[in-house]
């Protein structure tokens, strides 16, 4: 499936929301570009001093992937966008109480394929001239949007259960998701779990907190489901139900295992022993 950018932009737009590091505040907290390559756009970064002390600031532009076990951001990336990003001011020096603002040139080279990039937008503080003091930086997260077509693919890597024994009440499903197109998406759904009679064991929801999976990102995920019960022995049945993307595409799969009760074992073992015993028994009378 393949959308314009433009889209996006609409539906995501920025937050303005304020973050704050141990010296300064900053807004927005996340912001979204649309840029087409060979063309500039600035973004802008607000800063303010609201400690007791001068302060030098200075930009830094970085990139982040997001880890695909617990949905953190995770800095310190390679991505040639970083390249792309120019801070206009080197350095703002900010008394206390006192407000700034950098601006970022945004130039994607011509040539440059559509899809996303995700970077972050940093304040990094220092002390003032004559002043003692440790640094921190403080930033923004920044989706960067090369103009173009957009493609939605989410492509199933695992899909599986964490045992195959046919004893085990509890298990665990293990999911692996990977985001090959250009775009990141947020996965919404759920797990079902039902018997062999169409009754429902649980159903587990998907992301509830509504993490992204970015472009090129994996979505790896364990899930636990209660206890079977000696009702549930037969074939036992997971399917997950998901949906993605601007125009909620569907994304269904079916597992399934095979399920018997240690105890129902252990009553047609008792019942088979009777039988036997009674056979036998008679035999000898005879």
């Amino acid at each position: 499936m393949k959308r314009c950018f433009f889209l996006l932009f609409l539906c995501v737009g920025f937050l303005g929301y304020v973050s704050s590091a141990h010296a300064l505040t900053i807004a927005p907290l996340r912001q979204t570009a649309v840029v087409e390559a060979g063309e500039d756009m600035t973004i802008s970064l607000f800063v303010i001093n609201e400690t007791d002390t001068p302060f030098v600031v200075t930009p830094e532009v970085d990139a982040f992937v997001i880890d695909e076990q617990t949905g953190v951001a995770l800095f310190g990336q390679p991505d040639i966008a970083k390249q792309w990003v120019t801070p206009v001011e080197k350095r703002i020096a900010l008394q206390p109480g006192e407000h700034g603002q950098f601006q970022f040139i945004v130039h994607p080279p011509v040539g440059t394929l559509p899809g996303a990039h995700y970077l972050g937008l940093f304040a990094k503080s220092s002390a003032g001239d004559g002043q003692v003091g440790v640094g921190s930086r403080v930033g923004s997260l920044f989706f960067l949007h090369v103009a173009g077509d957009v493609t939605e693919l989410l492509v199933q890597k695992d899909f599986s259960f964490n045992t195959k024994s046919i004893w085990q009440r509890t298990r665990d499903v293990y999911i692996d998701i990977s985001n090959e197109g250009n775009i990141h998406v947020v996965p919404t759904g759920k797990i079902v779990v039902h018997n062999w009679r169409g009754k429902t064991i649980s159903e587990i929801p998907l992301n509830t907190k509504e993490e992204k999976i970015l472009a090129g990102g994996r979505f790896k995920r364990t899930f636990s489901f209660p206890s079977l019960s000696i009702f549930d022995i037969g074939k036992v049945e997971a399917t997950l139900h998901m949906q993605y993307g601007l125009t909620n595409q569907l994304f269904t799969r079916s597992i399934s295992f095979w399920y018997v009760p240690l105890g129902s074992m252990v009553g047609v073992f008792i019942l088979l022993g009777t039988f036997v015993g009674m056979v036998w028994f008679f035999k000898k009378r005879e």
